[in-house]
């Protein structure tokens, strides 16, 4: 059981970052899986990457890293840190990855499935 309502935006935004961060001609993947009690949502992109020390930041409330600042002026960095913060309250939990600069990135999302 979900907040659709809630969990939209939070799935929304991991979805347009990957679009966002991705130069025309890369590629962006979903893969959804059941995996026991839970579901597993995953979002890979072949864009500009995450610098290995602005993953653990990525979920700070404000935080933007200087590539995403580059490539999306507009952005506030909230996005992350509300996207987290719901998947949390649907006791959820959300973790990213990234080989890098240029080397596209991961978002993994874990939700529990009701009884």
């Amino acid at each position: 059981m979900a907040d659709t309502e809630r969990l939209r935006p939070a799935l929304n935004v991991i979805l347009e970052n990957a679009v966002i961060y991705t130069p025309e001609g890369g590629r962006v993947a979903v893969r959804v899986a059941r995996a026991g009690g839970k579901v597993e949502l995953a979002v890979r992109d072949t864009g500009i990457g995450i610098e290995r020390k602005d993953v653990p930041k990525l979920f700070t409330k404000f935080f933007r890293s200087d590539e995403a600042k580059k490539t999306d002026t507009e952005g506030l960095g909230i996005g992350l840190y509300v996207a987290r913060e719901i998947i949390r309250r649907h006791g959820g939990s959300i973790t990213a990855s990234s080989e890098g600069l240029g080397k596209g990135a991961t978002f993994a999302i874990s939700l529990p499935i009701a009884r």
